[in-house]
């Protein structure tokens, strides 16, 4: 029988079909196995090189185990390969892959790879053009002639005010300077009531401020003073003239690497920014590029982040950027001022009846009117208060107290801008487990799908094969086995 023999380099759980070229004649021993043959080589032709051989006759590759000498002859022991021999019909079967050395995911876990215990760990800023430590502080405020540049926030007063000129103006209206300037001209009881009437802190409907650069709000080109009701401060500032404040900005997030893997566990990108605190970004971002956008509406300070790959939206996050500023009410030089004049006053040192009668005898209707009474402007005639207006000064001085009352509170902030100040900084951490003796071909990665086996090549780990040929059940049942266990695709 012809068969050809050859010397081969040859995985045994290969489908590589060797060239053989030496063609020789054989005899098979009786009572063997074809699948498990003993070829009987003549001295002549036989050669220890041999490892490897092809049968026409039975259409099979064979492995060449044991050479025994007897006499002039060799009783050589073959075991078939089955996978050279049916490799057509395995290539064209299709199967669940489980691993494959030329069609793998990094986006998987794979338990095979050993990892180091701690990750390594990368830190970059992310720079966000307008972030700012220092910031901007927004007062908005009620007065008479109401600057509504803003109409998305009507019948207010926005001013942006950076901290120097916020001390300015809390130093001015706490000052006995703001109650002299504003009852110039009038006798001490005079003014003292005035004095009652006024709490130019009622005008602050509101203090924030916000971690963005002054450049990068909405803002009038002008200048305008501060008002506080009736009363014009001497600080210049401009004003908002848009409800909300954009900030944008982009990074590349690192890509990872064949020492790696996207899958949760493997790696961990996080990114920080203020006042949202710290998101986790998909693994499945890793090497683009990511747009973000940051919105603050300049109204109530609540804030959302909007994350983006080529302008579609995949993640968003709402936090806080404005910080709420509690301003003090409380006057000691008023309410001093007003205890050593209350006496004087409850006993009617005197006040224009007519003029108290004209402001419709309540206090409600003089906290409308009380500029025009004193300065003399409007319809009213400017009036010293003299004899007989007892019943009027009590009810000033219980005005007085209940308006002072509710506002007496210490000036401060909350913890908010603290923490925004000294985590100002946008950055992205990135962790990243490093994995040892990874190596692909030789075990492959996880592939997880149905493939057609001639479309991989290398290394492939199969679940439940399932391949159709004219092989024996012993045949067919090593076929299984090798496919089962890994086998290479050659």
């Amino acid at each position: 029988m012809k068969i050809r023999v050859g010397t081969v380099s040859k995985e045994i759980n290969s489908t590589l079909r060797p060239t053989l070229t030496t063609e020789i004649d054989v005899q098979i021993k009786d009572g063997c196995s074809f699948l498990s043959p003993v070829l009987i080589f003549n001295e002549n032709v036989w050669s220890e090189s041999y490892n490897y051989c092809y049968i026409p006759k039975w259409g099979r590759y064979y492995f060449l185990h044991d050479a025994v000498i007897q006499g002039p002859r060799w009783f050589v022991t073959c075991a078939v390969d089955v996978l050279a021999s049916w490799r057509s019909q395995i290539l064209a079967s299709s199967a669940y892959v489980a691993r494959s050395a030329s069609d793998y995911t990094l986006d998987l876990p794979d338990p095979t790879w050993s990892h180091g215990s701690l990750p390594a760990v990368t830190e970059t800023n992310i720079p966000i053009d307008g972030l700012s430590a220092t910031g901007a502080f927004l007062l908005f405020t009620a007065s008479d002639d109401l600057q509504t540049v803003n109409t998305e926030i009507p019948s207010l007063s926005v001013y942006i005010l950076t901290g120097a000129q916020l001390k300015e103006i809390c130093n001015y209206l706490f000052s006995s300077d703001f109650f002299n300037a504003a009852t110039a001209g009038m006798d001490t009881t005079t003014a003292a009531l005035s004095k009652t009437f006024f709490n130019p802190f009622q005008y602050v409907i509101k203090c924030m401020w916000v971690p963005i650069a002054p450049t990068y709000l909405p803002a009038t080109q002008g200048q305008y003073s501060v008002n506080f009701g009736w009363w014009e401060s001497e600080t210049q500032a401009p004003m908002i003239n848009g409800n909300y404040s954009a900030l944008t900005f982009s990074f590349t997030l690192g890509s990872y690497t064949d020492w790696t893997s996207r899958s949760t566990g493997w790696t961990n990108d996080i990114l920080y920014i203020p006042g949202f605190g710290h998101i986790t970004i998909s693994p499945e971002y890793q090497g683009r590029t990511i747009g973000g956008r940051v919105v603050l509406d300049l109204a109530s300070g609540k804030a959302q982040l909007m994350l983006d790959v080529d302008n579609k939206i995949f993640q968003s996050a709402t936090g806080k950027l404005g910080c709420d500023i509690q301003l003090s009410s409380l006057y000691e030089d008023v309410v001093n001022d007003l205890g050593s004049k209350g006496t004087l006053i409850k006993a009617g040192v005197g006040a224009a009846t007519g003029a108290a009668r004209s402001l419709g005898g309540t206090l409600a209707s003089i906290g409308h009117n009380i500029k025009e009474w004193f300065t003399g402007s409007g319809n009213y005639e400017r009036v010293e208060l003299t004899a007989g207006a007892g019943e009027i000064a009590s009810q000033a001085v219980q005005g007085a107290q209940a308006a002072l009352q509710p506002s007496m509170s210490l000036c401060g902030i909350n913890d908010g801008m603290a923490l925004i100040q000294q985590n100002i900084r946008a950055k992205l951490t990135i962790s990243r487990f490093t994995r040892y003796a990874d190596n692909h071909a030789r075990l492959g990665g996880v592939c997880s799908q149905i493939k057609t086996l001639s479309t991989l090549s290398g290394y492939t780990e199969v679940v439940n094969p399932n391949v159709e040929a004219p092989a024996t059940s012993a045949e067919l049942l090593q076929i299984s086995a090798f496919l089962r266990g890994g086998f290479y695709i050659e």
